[in-house]
Parts: C-alpha cells; structure tokens; sequence
C-alpha cells in the first residue's frame, strides 16, 4: 500500500465564520523519488476547525486509491477528535456530542470521514513541518494579492 503525508495550513485562525484561504501539499514517493501534488484553496465563512476540515476534504478528493496516510493538520481539536476516536462516538450518537449537542461542522466530519474510509490513516497535530514555510507564504501572497 503506497505511503502519503497530506500537509494543510490555513490563514483562518478565528473562532467565528471569516473567508480565507487554506493550502495543502500531498506527498508520496515515486518510482522517480518524492513527488507532491499541491493546492490553494479559497474558503468562505469558515473558523478556524471548518477551514481544517474543508482543506483536508479538498487534498483526499485528489487521492484516487487506497493508501496508508499521515494527515499533519494545524488545529489540535481536529487531530484530538480523530486519534482519540470522538468522531466514531459521534457518528454511533446520530452525530451528537456527549452532551447531547448536534455536532458542529457535522456534514464536514461526515465528507472527511467518507474520504478517509477507504485508507488507514494517523492524524497528528503538526504545524512545524517541511512545507510549513512554503505554505505561509503561500497564503502570505495569496492575502497580499486579494487587497
């Protein structure tokens, strides 16, 4: 089974819906050594979560078979809720919280979960990775352009 990294970073940091931009680099190796397939991607009315989740959406539907990969995701909550399973206690709780409250960015985690049926994958929480200079100022002139 091929081995792939998907990188994400946004430029949405708020708590509240604002638009932005997200930036993604998928990585694998080829017969010709490392390889990356990379994208901007523009959101609107997004946090900072739902920036994540729309990223990561946008990189998997680019991966066209089934594959072991890593996803290194800027925001703790959506790492945390993956590796610690609170996504399948959502989903066996007709997606509700533990408190009993609807999910927020429900039909998001249900299209990431869709997309991520079909390969193994580890989510950790990494904002401090080889593209992460890159992307920052990718979205850096990516701001600079829309003013």
């Amino acid at each position: 089974m091929k081995k792939m990294d998907i990188y994400m970073m946004t430029d949405i940091r708020a708590v509240t819906p604002v638009s932005g931009y997200g930036v993604y680099c998928i990585e694998w190796i080829s017969p010709r050594g490392k390889a990356t397939l990379t994208d901007m991607v523009e959101l609107t009315e997004c946090n900072a979560r739902s920036a994540t989740l729309a990223t990561a959406i946008k990189a998997l539907e680019r991966i066209t078979e089934p594959c072991e990969l890593t996803m290194h995701v800027s925001e703790t909550y959506i790492a945390t809720a993956i590796s610690k399973n609170y996504v399948g206690d959502w989903m066996k709780n007709d997606w509700k919280t533990k408190k009993g409250r609807d999910v927020v960015s429900k039909d998001l985690w249900q299209q990431l979960m869709y997309l991520l049926s079909t390969h193994q994958c580890t989510v950790v929480y990494d904002i401090s990775h080889e593209y992460s200079r890159w992307m920052a100022d990718e979205l850096t002139r990516k701001e600079k352009k829309k003013k």
